[in-house]
């Protein structure tokens, strides 16, 4: 294997798990404030565990990566050809990513319909209005 890939590889490696830690920890943020501005801990409370779990694994995994030797990961890395290394690195991040962006996109969401003054039924421009 090339010597230059597997050093890439490494140092790919180790970005993609932070990235994916980072990424966890976020939603886990924006859940809990999610469950803050709309008044329902209790309902937020599954979503919470369950990101936050997703969280534990990856600093469990950022763990296993970041406290074996340089040459153990090195081995790892040589084993993946450098296309599915890149599957493997999408499925690792894409997880997390999308859980960061549901739970940011919908903090922007209820945030921005939490400072909007409420319209009484009927009176909005809808096509539907009476």
């Amino acid at each position: 294997m090339d010597a230059q890939w597997v050093t890439i590889g490494v140092a790919a490696l180790y970005a993609i798990v932070v990235l994916s830690f980072a990424c966890s920890i976020l939603a886990v943020l924006f859940a809990y404030r999610l469950s803050r501005i709309t008044g329902l801990f209790g309902a937020w409370l599954l979503m919470i565990a369950a990101l936050a779990l997703t969280a534990f694994e990856d600093f469990a995994y950022f763990g296993s990566v970041v406290l074996v030797s340089y040459s153990k990961v090195q081995g790892t890395v040589e084993t993946f050809t450098p296309g599915s290394f890149l599957f493997a690195a999408l499925i690792l991040v894409a997880i997390p990513g999308l859980f960061f962006g549901a739970m940011y996109k919908l903090h922007g969401m209820f945030k921005s319909q939490k400072e909007k003054p409420a319209v009484p039924l009927g009176t909005e421009n809808t096509p539907f209005a009476q």
